[in-house]
């Protein structure tokens, strides 16, 4: 007429995920960060796991730093000479070898990204002058970012005033799946708010993950980039093709432009 029952909790501590990641901002995962569902105790050795990512030429053994006893992450450092790729995205497999009363279990876990995406590049569009009343800026990142909001203005730039402020107008796009960004604002008087040569990094509170769910860190010194500047565009007046010999195949081409080209407007290719 009674039913009793129990209940074990498992003290097992099962790996759970293991993260890439990079602590010195060149985009090449430096270290793994093992996840263990529990704490490793004094009856469990875990001193070595076999790797394997992208740039790899094969699986490799990598020591586990000691001691572990006390942890439930253990960060485990992989050597330049292991050739791991320079991927802002990387990604791999780990066998995981705990050792219990003389006991060896492996467990088989994917390493995914933990790499937090960087700024790469923030570019402005000439403007002579300042005689248009809006700007582009295009913002480069390392790889695909989603951005929380596409009206709000994501940089903040060295020795700007405070109270400077920037209009996004509309929202930004994207051509390149995430991984550049181009927002059109008014309010850089005069280049006042985004400066070439300025040093730009991401505002402190603006949301920016890569399709990892990693985070940009605008605390990271890596993130800091120098703004730069892209010509604009010349405008074409006339382009015919015209044939000298008569016999009906183009012998140049002729391009009369709006104005002069400078140096920095030169032709690279005409398609």
């Amino acid at each position: 007429s009674r039913i009793t029952a129990f209940f074990a909790e498992s003290n097992y501590p099962t790996p759970q995920k293991v993260l890439a990641m990079d602590s010195d901002c060149d985009n090449k995962a430096d270290k793994l960060v093992v996840y263990f569902s529990n704490t490793l105790d004094e009856t469990f050795s875990f001193t070595q796991m076999k790797v394997y990512m992208d740039g790899m030429k094969d699986t490799a053994l990598v020591s586990v730093p000691q001691p572990v006893t006390g942890l439930s992450e253990v960060t485990v450092p992989l050597a330049d000479s292991l050739g791991v790729a320079a991927t802002a995205s990387p990604s791999g497999d780990a066998v995981v070898f705990l050792v219990n009363n003389g006991t060896t279990t492996e467990e088989k876990v994917k390493i995914s990204d933990g790499i937090a995406p960087q700024l790469l590049s923030v570019t402005i569009l000439e403007n002579p002058g300042h005689e248009a009343e809006q700007d582009t800026v295009m913002i480069a990142f390392t790889e695909p970012v989603e951005m929380a909001s596409l009206t709000t203005w994501p940089l903040d730039v060295a020795g700007v005033p405070s109270g400077a402020t920037l209009t996004v107008v509309g929202k930004a796009t994207t051509t390149t799946d995430g991984k550049s960004w181009q927002f059109v604002v008014t309010g850089n008087d005069n280049g006042s708010y985004i400066p070439v040569g300025g040093k730009a990094s991401i505002k402190s509170g603006v949301n920016v993950m890569d399709m990892s769910m990693n985070a940009v860190d605008p605390a990271a010194a890596c993130t800091e980039v120098i703004i730069a500047e892209t010509p604009k565009p010349v405008p074409v007046r006339l382009a015919e093709m015209r044939d000298f010999e008569g016999d009906g195949f183009a012998d140049e081409v002729y391009i009369l432009f709006e104005k002069k080209l400078r140096l920095k407007d030169m032709l690279v290719k005409i398609l």
